[in-house]
C-alpha cells in the first residue's frame, strides 16, 4: 500500500534546510573547539618553551659566575704558589720568622695590614758592576744576586701614624730602601682613617764598595 506524504513540499524544503543549517552549525564549532584547544596547547607550549629559555639563561648566568669565581680562585692559588716559592726561597738566605717578628714589632696597634706582596728582583746591574754583592748567610758557589722587595699595605690612624711606620721600618736592620707609596683618607662608617701602601727591600743581602 502506498503511504501517502500529505506534507507540503516548501515545509519538507525547509526542514531539510534548517537540518543542513544544524549539520553547518555542529561542523563549525567542531571546528572553532578543536582551534580553541591547539591555541590552548601552542600557548602552552611557547609559555613552557619560554620558562625553559629564561631557566637555561639562569643557568648559564650560573655556570659563567661559578667559572669566573673558579678563575679567580686559581688566579689566587697561582699567585699563593709563586709567592711560596719565593718564601722558600727566602728561607735558604735568612729566617723568614725573624722578618715577620720584627715586621709584627714594627706595626703598632694603630696599624691595620690589609695585604702584603714579596717579589724577587735581580739587583740591578749598574749596582752590581758598582759594588761587591754578596747574600747574606750564602755559602758561595755561584749565587744569584736576587733582592726580596716587600709592599705593604694598610689602615692607620693618621698621617703621622703611617710616617712613625716608616721611620721604624728605616731604623730596622731588616728592612732597607723604604719608600712610601700613597697616603690618603678613607672614610671607614663614621671613622675617618689613612689608606697607605709603603715598599722596601728585605736586607738579605749586603752591598760593600
Amino acid at each position: 500500500m502506498k503511504e501517502i506524504d500529505f506534507l507540503p513540499e516548501w515545509y519538507k524544503h525547509s526542514r531539510r534546510k534548517r537540518m543542513s543549517y544544524q549539520t553547518q552549525y555542529a561542523v563549525i564549532l567542531a571546528v572553532l573547539l578543536v582551534m580553541a584547544g591547539w591555541s590552548f596547547y601552542t600557548a602552552r607550549s611557547v609559555s613552557n618553551a619560554q620558562a625553559q629559555s629564561q631557566m637555561s639563561n639562569e643557568e648559564r648566568q650560573r655556570l659563567a659566575a661559578a667559572q669566573k669565581e673558579y678563575s679567580e680562585i686559581e688566579k689566587q692559588l697561582g699567585i699563593a704558589g709563586e709567592q711560596k716559592k719565593l718564601i722558600e726561597k727566602l728561607d735558604t738566605k735568612l729566617s723568614v720568622s725573624d722578618v715577620m717578628a720584627e715586621l709584627s714589632h714594627i706595626v703598632d696597634s694603630r696599624i691595620l695590614l690589609t695585604s702584603m706582596d714579596i717579589t724577587a728582583e735581580k739587583l740591578a746591574t749598574q749596582e752590581a758592576a758598582a759594588s761587591t754583592v754578596r747574600v747574606r748567610n750564602s755559602k758561595g758557589g755561584g749565587e744569584e744576586a736576587i733582592r726580596y722587595k716587600l709592599v705593604i699595605r694598610g689602615l692607620a690612624g693618621d698621617g703621622s701614624d703611617v710616617a712613625g711606620l716608616i721611620g721604624r721600618l728605616e731604623e730596622s736592620e731588616y728592612f732597607a730602601q723604604v719608600v712610601p707609596g700613597f697616603t690618603r683618607s678613607k672614610d671607614l662608617k663614621d671613622i675617618k682613617a689613612s689608606e697607605f701602601e709603603v715598599s722596601c727591600y728585605i736586607s738579605n743581602y749586603v752591598i760593600r764598595d
